[in-house]
């Protein structure tokens, strides 16, 4: 939704099936109380015009199951640009699917260049084996430098990742 409020203008949250109707939820619920949004619809005619077109509305934005290393067809990705991670190295099983994922839309997007952004914070031992399984998948590691925002000094261990599928 972040990405959406930024300007994206097609946004897809996936997740597993038992939590999409929370990921519904909270879309709809931004919906309706994103103090951003409300800026944007409360505007008198011509105000909302300084605020990109994006922030006035989530439409752009849909919700799917998916379940990592599962065929991604039913995603119906086109042309994408971004792929953004956020908390999802956390067991070493699923992370193993996640990277079949990753291989799969990589092979999609080879056309397009997609960027891969992941937002990791470290938290158990067996992190190093999903990375290291990562580049042994054919994705170069590359991390991002710090911002120096106020939202970045209080995520003081999260490191953002970028993702690069090498090219055969």
């Amino acid at each position: 939704m972040g990405c959406a409020l930024l300007g994206a203008r097609q946004v897809l949250l996936t997740d597993l099936e038992d939590v999409t109707p929370l990921l519904r939820l909270n879309l709809e619920l931004n919906r309706q109380f994103n103090p951003f949004l409300a800026v944007a619809s409360s505007s008198a005619p011509g105000e909302s015009a300084a605020l990109p077109a994006a922030l006035q509305s989530l439409d752009g934005v849909e919700v799917l199951p998916h379940r990592w290393g599962t065929d991604i067809s039913s995603l119906g990705f086109g042309s994408t640009d971004l792929v953004v991670m956020a908390d999802v190295v956390y067991d070493i099983e699923a992370a193993e699917a996640l990277i079949a994922t990753l291989q799969s839309l990589a092979s999609v997007e080879r056309q397009t260049e997609a960027k891969y952004l992941m937002a990791f914070r470290p938290r158990n031992v067996e992190d190093p084996a999903f990375f290291k399984a990562l580049e042994a998948a054919n994705f170069e590691l590359h991390e991002r430098p710090r911002l120096s925002t106020p939202m970045a000094k209080m995520c003081t261990d999260v490191i953002v990742l970028e993702l690069i599928p090498r090219r055969a």
